[in-house]
């Protein structure tokens, strides 16, 4: 079980907090705080940056504590914010925003934010992300799947003359993945693990224009988007036999695809009155596919290892047009009685043809012949997807203090797929969903909120889509205090699919409580306790080598999750903060416990900078694998850097 990832960051709770209200804050001419008189010149800045060391110590099953935490010895930044605006107005941009976070060695998460704007003149947006994906655990799925991937993506956007009539855009968007990974692949009707060096990208341009008057808003986008697929299948020199005795020996097997699609967006909204407004788009992209595909593996296949080369080349090409469009309105038909209504309808065609051609080459090592055995196939596909949803929502306020709401959903879903020349009959999905609830407000210090929602399907789309679901959903806060904050809610969630050979059954429970109390200012204390029950059942059919197996595949968790926070001053420079988080899962399929113990101070040297250190102990405990357990000690040390007027 994948446990809690978490990403450990250098600036403290302090920092984080400066970082989110930056973000959430106004944009444009808005200033921070209050204007200073109009004599004054020049820019206000504002900045907050963390920067130092974290160090690791792990003892026990490495693989398994990187898998869940990824973090790694080495220098790292926390949170940094850069915010400039003019003083008085009349500089040569209104705002400029600079946020950042995890950029060095040891987090496995990047990002980075840019926005440059000045008032209708011109408003510039940039954003860099950057993510490493890991997972190296031998002992499950045989070792079949690890993987150690680096995604990257960055994009920006220019919108001129924002905030008046006519408003062009432009854009950009890259995303880049590669890495290694290793995988099942079907061989010779057997499994063979095979490394996967992944090399992924797309480049994305668009541009547009925005058109807005009174009561009318539009927008149009049209963007080009360009797919690579260079990914290679290499033979693995370790691996192990597989299920027959069959080994994949030497040989390459390069996988090239390209796919270009061309997307056109419209978005447009309407608002004649307060009591009502509509917002209807329209998108339709279309892609053309081509796939390039060669072959020369050389196979041992079964106890005697009896060679098989095959060499192979395949081609292919297809194209999907898309149809996506829906509206949604909103209505307040009376002061008590508010109306929401959306329909979505999506539609797409995929056409696919595939020539494969080559030999599959028989050799016979000891007489030191081979026969060699021709390979020709040619055929295509096609699919059909139709899906239309209508939805409506009522709301009627019986008292200021109470409310009722009702909703109901229908889906009505077409797909058809099959040989290309073929008339393949369609598969009809029809869905009915509703349900109702209630508000409760007795104060401005509590909220109640309680559903009830049933739905049934004709079909299922997939093994675990459920044919009749039935979900209740109850959600509290209460403030008795101003300095406390309580907050819970529970979830109880019934799904069914009696399908023969399917019968899949989920049952979720789930509850949890919250409370949060600031007595005072630099002081926080913290608690909660949250429970975990999911079991589902489902039938397993599948065939062992010739023979069909049918079994039946449980899980079980039963999780309860604690967490305790406290933060204290003491003095005027130095803040103390402990925690505590304790997991424990005693369902049959993963019983574990695993708590995190947290610590850490900050001294205050002037009003600028201050010396912050964190220490967090990880203890992971699997009793049916011990294989992966861990403990880990994270020290986190480093120096944070604030303006003046950003220091609480």
């Amino acid at each position: 079980m994948r446990g809690h990832r978490r990403i450990l960051s250098l600036a403290v709770a302090s920092a984080a907090a400066a970082l989110t209200a930056a973000a959430q804050a106004p944009v444009g001419g808005t200033a921070v705080s209050d204007p200073p008189p109009a004599a004054a010149r020049g820019y206000e800045t504002t900045y907050d940056f963390a920067a130092g060391g974290v160090f690791l110590d792990v003892d026990g099953n490495r693989d398994k504590f990187r898998t869940e935490r990824n973090l790694r010895s080495g220098f790292n930044t926390g949170a940094v914010l850069l915010d400039v605006r003019p003083v008085a107005g009349g500089g040569k941009f209104d705002f400029f925003n600079l946020s950042a976070f995890g950029f060095g060695d040891s987090s496995p998460y990047q990002r980075a934010t840019l926005r440059l704007t000045k008032r209708k003149l011109y408003d510039f947006t940039g954003s860099y992300r950057k993510f490493n994906y890991f997972f190296g655990l031998p002992e499950f799925a045989a070792g079949w799947h690890p993987e150690d991937s680096v995604g990257r993506s960055f994009r920006f956007g220019l919108e001129l003359l924002p905030g008046r009539t006519f408003s062009p855009i432009l854009g950009y968007r890259r995303n880049q993945l590669y890495g290694t990974r290793f995988t099942s692949q079907d061989l010779g009707f057997d499994a063979f693990p095979v490394s996967y060096p992944r090399r992924l990208s797309s480049d994305e341009v668009f541009g547009g224009a925005k058109l807005r008057t009174r009561t009318v808003s539009l927008r149009f986008i049209q963007s080009h988007i360009r797919f690579k697929d260079d990914q290679q299948l290499l033979p693995n020199g370790d691996q192990s036999v597989g299920f027959r005795g069959n080994t994949l020996a030497g040989g390459v097997r390069n996988v090239p695809s390209r796919i270009s699609t061309s997307t056109s967006r419209f978005l447009g909204a309407w608002r004649p009155n307060r009591r009502y407004d509509l917002t209807a788009r329209y998108l339709y992209s279309s892609a053309d596919l081509d796939v390039s595909r060669w072959d020369d593996l050389l196979v041992r296949v079964g106890q005697g290892q009896f060679p098989v080369r095959q060499l192979i080349s395949s081609s292919g090409t297809s194209e999907k047009p898309t149809h996506n469009f829906g509206f949604s309105q909103s209505a307040d038909l009376t002061d008590r009685l508010t109306f929401h209504h959306r329909f979505v309808y999506e539609k797409y065609t995929l056409t696919g043809f595939l020539t494969t051609s080559g030999v599959v080459r028989l050799i016979d090592e000891m007489l030191g012949g081979s026969i060699d055995l021709p390979v020709e196939a040619a055929g295509g596909t096609i699919t059909d997807y139709r899906l239309a949803r209508n939805e409506a929502e009522l709301e009627f306020s019986v008292h200021p203090t109470f409310a009722l709401f009702g909703s109901y959903r229908y889906r009505d879903r077409h797909m058809a797929f099959g040989p290309a020349g073929t008339s393949p009959r369609p598969v009809v999905t029809i869905g009915h969903d509703g349900g109702g609830g209630v508000i409760w407000r007795p104060s401005a210090k509590g909220r109640l909120r309680a559903s009830f929602e049933k739905g049934t399907a004709s079909t299922a789309f997939n093994r675990i889509d459920p044919l009749s679901t039935m979900r209740w959903r109850i959600q509290g806060s209460l403030r008795p205090v101003s300095a406390l904050t309580i907050t819970g809610s529970a979830l109880f969630e019934d799904n069914r699919n009696d399908t023969p050979d399917v019968n899949y059954d989920l049952d979720n429970r789930q509850a949890g409580v919250q409370a949060v109390y600031v007595p005072a200012e630099r002081v926080l204390v913290s608690a909660g306790y949250n429970y975990l029950r999911l079991h589902t059942t489902t039938d397993i059919v599948f065939y062992a080598l010739s023979e069909l197996t049918r079994g039946v595949s449980l899980y079980e968790a039963n999780m309860h999750l604690l967490n305790s926070a406290v933060e204290v001053p003491i003095g005027d420079r130095v803040s103390f903060r402990v925690g505590y988080d304790y997991t424990r899962d005693t369902g049959e399929s993963f019983p574990l416990t695993f708590d995190v113990v947290r610590a850490g101070f900050s001294v205050r040297f002037t009003r600028t900078v201050s010396f912050e250190t964190d220490w967090r102990r990880y203890s992971y405990d699997e009793r049916n694998a011990a294989i992966r357990n861990y403990t880990a000690n994270v020290l986190a040390v480093g120096l944070r850097f604030t303006s003046p007027e950003g220091r609480p």
